[in-house]
């Protein structure tokens, strides 16, 4: 008997709610309870001049192999460790590393955070860092910072990646249009994209197709509808880039990756509401508009399947986001993003044939002489308005247990009329050259068709994750919800 789709959920979500209250019972004795002959040492390390907290930075203890790595709120947590007197050294690509001397008592646990700075900064800037942990930002270089953080994030997370794997911030490239995914990554190599005339709408990896190409959200795979049936391909019509943080690609399948994943995967990393110290407001307006649509007037199309209305080829648009660490526990992030995009796309079509079908017609066509048989001329006019909203809460419920909460809409909409004009001269032509082709009288076709739709995308998901990295046991799960639909809608003239 299978068990229905409902029944599977809830046991699924009593599962990670039991896991998640099993770990709460025990974490005091994980996270807190230690022999009374050693000690623990914890903090957070961050980038001075950006403000923001680092992730996989490394913190060595000089004379042992023990070593910690930040986790995505840039905090650490060593333990076991003999009390007396140890020296710490941490390390972030692009940033001088930071040595230290941090007295510890047996069964105590001691705070020490960092506040890291590049290595061009001046020696004295160093050594006031090492001493004092007080962030103290500079206006003139914050903007410069953050570029400069970016960069040294992805190369970062790529020294310690556990598999080769290509990582990007989302901050390193500037704006990207309509926020979408494969404009981001479609110069990088080993990347091939797919496009509908206008955007990029799939992905594959290593020469693959997309199918074979798993898309994630902080590691639970994403789903989109398509317009062709069941697929395994992820469409990026109604995925938005605004609230992740950088993007991590994956060429070589490991085995707790999907089996979908044969050419690689792509995560995106959502942002947390421990990057930054304090709270965090960012905005943008902008006007979106095609190189061939320039100017602020009403031009024909995009009116709702009458291409002879005329509308404005371009609305105000704006992209914000709002972090906020309310405290060292607990913090949210919410974020939108409102894009409108006017395109037409042309396409000429040509078909030459190399044969003549009626055998009384002296003249023959060949390779070196084909006629031109068919010709077809077609424009695509469309109006693309996107729309994404989303939100994120971290609550950090004990110094190992870290509890997120994500939810995120996603809208595309689309108004295009499809004008095709086909010229057929059949295929038993009287004369042929270079530039034209006669047809017999009666064999030629003329054809003119217009289609004019709506299409609308929606993809909503919902995710509950836990994660719990003690000094004995880690635990990570995660429950989510993810729906899309997608629905066309034929438009009258």
């Amino acid at each position: 008997m299978t068990t229905p789709a409902p029944l599977r959920l809830l046991a699924r979500t009593l599962a990670i709610v039991a896991s998640c209250l099993l770990s709460l019972a025990l974490a005091p004795a994980d996270a807190l309870a230690q022999s009374p002959a050693t000690a623990t040492i914890t903090g957070r390390v961050q980038n001075q001049a950006a403000n923001l907290s680092l992730e996989n930075a490394r913190i060595t203890v000089a004379g042992t192999n023990r070593e910690a790595f930040t986790d995505a709120f840039g905090e650490f947590r060593l333990t076991g460790l003999a009390p007396g007197t140890l020296t710490l050294t941490v390390f972030s690509t692009g940033l001088a590393p930071q040595t230290v001397t941090v007295a510890i008592t047996a069964g105590t646990v001691t705070t020490r955070d960092f506040a890291l700075v590049p290595v061009s900064a001046p020696a004295s800037t160093r050594a006031a860092a090492a001493a004092d942990t007080t962030v103290k930002l500079d206006a003139f270089v914050v903007g410069a910072a953050r570029e400069t953080n970016a960069a040294t994030i992805a190369i970062n997370e790529q020294r310690f990646a556990g598999n080769i794997k290509t990582v990007l911030s989302t901050d390193a490239l500037g704006d990207v249009i309509q926020n979408n995914l494969g404009e981001f990554v479609k110069f990088l190599p080993g990347v091939d994209v797919g496009t509908d005339q206008m955007n990029t709408v799939s992905i594959g990896l290593r020469g693959l197709p997309s199918t074979y190409t798993n898309i994630a959200l902080d590691g639970d795979d994403v789903n989109t509808a398509g317009a062709a049936g069941f697929s395994r391909a992820t469409s990026l019509q109604a995925i938005s880039l605004n609230n992740a943080s950088r993007i991590e690609i994956t060429k070589v399948p490991t085995p707790d990756m999907p089996a979908s994943s044969l050419g690689g995967s792509i995560n995106m990393v959502s942002r947390t509401a421990f990057e930054a110290r304090r709270a965090e407001f960012r905005f943008k307006a902008y006007v979106n508009q095609n190189s061939h649509q320039v100017g602020f007037h009403r031009k024909p199309g995009g009116g709702d399947g009458d291409d002879q209305k005329k509308t404005f080829h371009y609305q105000p648009d704006f992209d914000f986001s709002y972090t906020v660490p309310v405290s060292k526990t607990f913090g949210f992030s919410i974020n939108a993003v409102k894009n409108d995009q006017f395109g037409s796309a042309r396409r000429i079509n040509r078909t030459f044939n190399t044969a003549i079908t009626t055998a009384t017609n002296p003249l023959r066509a060949t390779v070196d002489n084909p006629y031109l048989a068919s010709l077809t001329y077609n424009t695509f006019p469309v109006y693309e308005h996107r729309y994404a909203v989303g939100t994120r809460l971290d609550w950090k419920a004990t110094p190992v247990d870290v509890f997120s909460f994500s939810a995120g809409g996603n809208w595309l909409v689309q108004d295009y009329e499809q004008h095709n004009f086909t010229i057929n001269a059949g295929t038993n032509p009287i004369a042929w050259g270079d530039t034209f082709t006669h047809g017999r009288p009666g064999s030629g076709s003329a054809n003119v068709n217009n289609t004019a739709r709506y299409v609308r995308v929606r993809n909503s998901i919902l995710r509950l994750s836990h994660r719990h990295i003690g000094p004995l046991w880690d635990f990570t799960g995660s429950i989510g919800y993810n729906v899309s639909d997608q629905t066309y809608r034929a438009i009258s003239h």
